[in-house]
């Protein structure tokens, strides 16, 4: 192929500079300690994801259940689909899972929240952590509701905030992550407000 004239679509990247950035990313993330769960909707391409992910099927987050099908027909297993799912999806969901995909929802209603425990799928509640683009404001009454709903699953309730971390002080995420996971709702009365 003529990488000057491409047929659509191509993805065309610069290895090196792409791992560099792969190594730049994952060595931020351990030295805070957090996961590297790369959102695969850019490069759609298992290499690329391969690479994200140190060489071996990890954790990833896609955007689409058609990406989720996709990756884990090439081997990932820890799929997050970052988009509020509608529960006429669940079906879709909940025959990954059956296959032995580790698929996991996020949603931000008790409607969604509902339909995710009795399809028997796991679910985060989506926090939204900075320009209300999406989920529930920490101190939205609707997260105790959807919490509660939750706690009936297996694993409890978990949170998921997907946007942009960088707008909260570490120290105000691990806090609030711990009063979440000691008293299952604590978030919930937090004034929300990131700093």
């Amino acid at each position: 192929m003529d990488i000057t004239a491409p047929t659509t679509p191509a993805l065309l990247l610069d290895s090196v500079r792409m791992d560099r950035n792969i190594a730049r990313l994952t060595a931020h993330l351990d030295r805070l300690g957090v996961p590297l769960r790369p959102h695969l909707k850019t490069a759609k391409c298992a290499e690329v994801a391969l690479r994200q992910t140190g060489g071996a099927p990890g954790p990833v987050t896609v955007s689409t259940l058609a990406e989720a099908e996709i990756f884990f027909d090439v081997g990932f297993r820890d799929i997050l689909y970052a988009v509020g799912i509608a529960p006429s999806k669940l079906d879709r969901v909940r025959a990954l899972r059956k296959n032995g995909c580790a698929l996991t929802v996020i949603l931000d209603s008790p409607a969604q929240a509902r339909a995710a425990v009795e399809a028997g799928v796991p679910a985060l509640i989506e926090i939204d952590s900075d320009g209300h683009r999406g989920g529930l404001r920490p101190n939205d009454p609707a997260l105790v509701a959807i919490g509660r709903l939750l706690g009936a699953q297996p694993d409890g309730q978990r949170l998921h905030a997907v946007r942009d971390l960088r707008v909260m002080r570490r120290r105000d995420v691990h806090a609030r992550l711990r009063a979440v996971g000691s008293s299952g709702l604590e978030l919930a009365a937090d004034d929300g407000e990131a700093s």
